[in-house]
């Protein structure tokens, strides 16, 4: 990819590494956890700040591997399948997250004669339909006794020929958004 195209990509040139790392050709800003473009044999990852900042860097990059594509290599780019990844949290729980997921979670059959009960994470797989499922991990907010965190990946078994252009990926986003609240969300952490 063009040296010069990445490190304009977040506005930021002199803060943007771009190289070769052990996870694949990456795009970051340095020491941040985003914005970040991996791009690899298996997958391709990007995660930003906003919806609007994701569009942004997926349609940079689909029309640079594009041009690449034309100019230089047959690069293609379809995909088996990907997931949208989204974060939540639940403040001011009535007692203690960990005591909160054990007692949301855990058959009431496992108590022991003690009062102790805990569990400080758990991960969770539920379908959605043939083609898409939902991986939660839930634990307890970090400094936040009685906040709870999620973080939820919509997996979708559905091939790609190219990376979506920003409207379709907008749909996706807001589908998923809905699909995560009516099927995940309003099922297993406010029932």
């Amino acid at each position: 990819m063009d040296g010069k195209f990445c490190r304009e990509l977040f506005g930021m040139p002199y803060e943007t590494f771009n190289g070769i790392t052990p996870e694949g050709y990456t795009i970051t800003i340095n020491n941040k956890p985003f914005p970040l473009i991996v791009i690899s044999p298996t997958k391709i990852i990007f995660k930003a700040e906003n919806k609007e900042s994701l569009l942004k860097y997926v349609e940079a990059i689909k029309s640079e591997l594009q041009r690449i594509s034309k100019e230089d290599f047959n690069i293609p780019v379809s995909l088996a399948a990907f997931g949208i990844n989204s974060e939540y949290q639940w403040l001011g729980l009535d007692e203690n997250a960990d005591t909160w997921i054990w007692n949301h979670f855990i058959d009431k059959k496992i108590r022991t004669g003690n009062e102790y009960h805990v569990c400080n994470k758990i991960n969770l797989r539920i379908g959605i339909n043939d083609n898409q499922f939902a991986n939660i991990e839930l634990a307890p907010r970090i400094g936040i006794r009685n906040g709870l965190f999620a973080n939820i990946n919509h997996h979708h078994n559905i091939a790609l020929d190219e990376l979506p252009n920003a409207d379709i990926l907008d749909k996706y986003i807001e589908d998923s958004d809905i699909v995560i609240n009516s099927n995940v969300i309003s099922k297993i952490i406010e029932n």
